[in-house]
């Protein structure tokens, strides 16, 4: 992450935990209205409108990783989902990298669906760029009920948790746990 993608508008950090390890992130923000992100954008769209971007149309997922130990589980769905819960944005956008073929049918199982040929930079590879409508229908994930998903919102005061722990994050941004955690 850098730092700068914490100060963007909208941002959200998703860490999943399993005990004392952690499992893995997701984080992204909101693309501001005078974004490059579709700069690179190889295929023109049909409707040129689509990369219209107002400062509150599209959420960005910037990143998520799995740690190794931890793949293979359901995880990486179960933080692509607590990032996507309950954004105001009607749609969301990421771009996959071209080798990564089960990630891309990963995706695309998960309800996105492609653009288009991204180069994000000069000399960089292509990647696919695809988009998801907003809101998410996010399933109660019973399978993953050990598991405690930390959201932090860039404004938020209380953070909501999945899993069998609730986390309210206090005014000097300690954590205090507590609550059912029934995906409140």
């Amino acid at each position: 992450m850098a730092p700068a993608d914490a100060a963007e508008p909208g941002f959200r950090l998703v860490t999943a935990h399993l005990g004392d390890d952690l499992v893995g992130y997701a984080l992204g923000h909101t693309l501001p209205r005078a974004t490059r992100w579709w700069d690179g954008l190889l295929t023109p769209p049909d409707d040129p409108g689509l990369l219209a971007e107002d400062g509150r149309r599209t959420f960005a997922c910037v990143d998520m990783t799995v740690r190794p130990a931890f793949r293979g589980r359901g995880y990486a769905h179960l933080l692509h989902d607590a990032l996507l819960a309950d954004r105001l944005e009607p749609r969301a956008a990421l771009v996959v990298e071209p080798d990564d073929i089960p990630l891309r049918t990963a995706y695309r199982a998960w309800g996105w669906r492609p653009v288009g040929d991204l180069r994000p930079a000069l000399g960089s590879p292509t990647h696919l760029a695809m988009l998801h409508d907003l809101p998410l229908d996010v399933p109660d994930r019973a399978a993953h009920d050990r598991v405690v998903v930390r959201t932090r919102k860039s404004a938020g005061a209380q953070q909501v948790l999945r899993g069998r722990t609730h986390v309210t994050r206090m005014a000097d941004g300690r954590l205090r746990p507590g609550g059912t955690g029934r995906n409140q």
